[in-house]
């Protein structure tokens, strides 16, 4: 069984249509030409042949747009952010040394970390004691964009997927079984998909699991800059997109294909593939309440963008054959000239570089947490400039919350509260400003 190879508004949202107008640290890569990992051209593991069909075929045409308008309604409800900013502190919870994602565990009340350099970590949310509970360093480096980048937890909580850049810079998902105290067993690692990297940039890297329980896996262009490859919209690669697997494996492959892939029966098209058109999608996920899809995608040389798809009444995954613009739009803005787009999913929220950033870190929307002003809001930040905002997407209201530093991931806990990780190892929990 192989492998299968803040003050400042500068913002745009759909509701507006208003035009105004990363860095080279970790996530952002926004003007970044790395020298190729390999010099011409992109190969990947064929997996068409291995894989198998898990699920009976449900009809989802790869143009569609699962039924979402560009343009969100404004829904006629006074947003809990109506009176600005809650008055909010981030409180100092753990250090670890290059944290760069959050991970949740079902039936685990810590809180998981981790980092780039390979190390997992699980977080105590009242004490903030950190015990190591995977250690791949042997098997990634932390090198500019490279190294540990995902973590998911399958929902029994027994097994892990990461995404991680093995040691010559290339893309590999790999399953775990975890034991009943979250330590990952080193001797189950197996293999599900191997993906080769033209570029040492632009690899993504977050995992998910679904609504629907599948693994998504987000993926970057391929890197340099520019999309020089033009694989963001290429249906025989799997760069530049979001990936959507059943992790579970068959006698004769790691993974299986979902039958109501969009675009599996496309001619010539990868059936991995559950949504294109992305530069280097570092923070993307699924809003557990409303199932809604929020797509953070990292910019080129001016705009950072935020994307939202909302779930669609029939059941369909939100996201599903969803075309997000790139290489031919950056943002709102033409890009590549070269590259034809007739119908794209826009974004809900851009902003230029400059003084707000240079390189958006996605996050999450908060729920049932203990700050009701934020409730169903997004809260992101930008790398370069750490700031920390909500977004309010039906009433179309932004407010900054903080001001951090090197922000590479913002995402719920078990307690509920928003969890912020700084690259230089720092470990915040967003409370309200004297909460005891």
């Amino acid at each position: 069984m192989k492998p299968q190879r803040i003050p400042t508004r500068l913002r745009w949202t759909a509701a507006a249509l208003a035009m105004v107008g990363a860095s080279a640290a970790l996530s952002a890569c926004s003007s970044s030409d790395d020298a190729p990992v390999t010099p011409d051209t992109v190969e990947t593991t064929d997996t068409v042949d291995d894989a198998t069909t898990s699920t009976e075929s449900v009809d989802v045409s790869p143009e569609a747009e699962s039924g979402v308008d560009d343009e969100l309604a404004i829904l006629d409800r006074p947003s809990p952010l109506a009176d600005g900013a809650p008055d909010v502190i981030a409180t100092e919870i753990a250090t670890t040394t290059q944290p760069i994602g959050f991970a949740l565990r079902p039936g685990d009340d810590r809180q998981f970390v981790i980092d780039q350099d390979g190390g997992i970590m699980a977080v105590d949310t009242d004490t903030g004691a950190v015990e190591e509970v995977g250690d791949l360093r042997a098997l990634t480096a932390a090198r500019g964009e490279q190294g540990l980048l995902g973590l998911a937890f399958s929902p029994d909580g027994d097994r892990a997927y990461v995404n991680h850049t093995d040691l010559d810079g290339d893309t590999v998902i790999a399953e775990y079984r975890v034991d009943t105290d979250g330590q990952l067993d080193p001797g189950s690692r197996r293999v599900l998909l191997e993906i080769e990297q033209p570029f040492g940039n632009h690899n993504g890297g977050r995992v998910v699991i679904g609504p629907d329980a599948m693994l998504y896996i987000g993926m970057g262009d391929g890197g340099s800059a520019g999309d020089p490859l033009r694989l963001a919209t290429d249906l025989t690669s799997l760069h530049g997109a979001l990936l959507r697997i059943d992790p579970t494996p068959t006698a004769d492959a790691p993974y299986q294909i979902p039958a109501d892939n969009p675009y599996l029966g496309v001619e010539g098209a990868r059936p991995e593939l559950f949504a294109i058109g992305l530069r280097n999608p570092w923070g993307f996920g699924f809003d557990e309440v409303t199932g809604d899809l929020w797509v953070a995608d990292v910019g080129q040389n001016d705009y950072e963008e935020l994307n939202l798809v909302r779930a669609s009444a029939d059941g369909t995954v939100a996201g599903a054959g969803v075309h997000f613009g790139w290489s031919a739009f950056e943002g709102l803005s033409e890009f590549n000239d070269d590259v034809i787009v007739t119908d794209h999913h826009r974004p809900v929220l851009v902003y230029q570089h400059g003084e707000r950033g240079c390189s958006i870190t996605g996050g999450d929307v908060y729920r049932n947490g203990s700050i009701t002003e934020l409730e169903a809001a997004y809260v992101f930040s930008d790398f370069c400039s750490g700031r920390l905002w909500a977004y309010d997407a039906d009433a179309d209201i932004e407010v900054e919350l903080l001001r951090l530093d090197q922000v590479a991931a913002v995402s719920r806990g078990p307690d509920d509260e928003m969890w912020v990780a700084s690259h230089n190892g720092t470990i915040w929990r967003i409370d309200r400003h004297g909460a005891q």
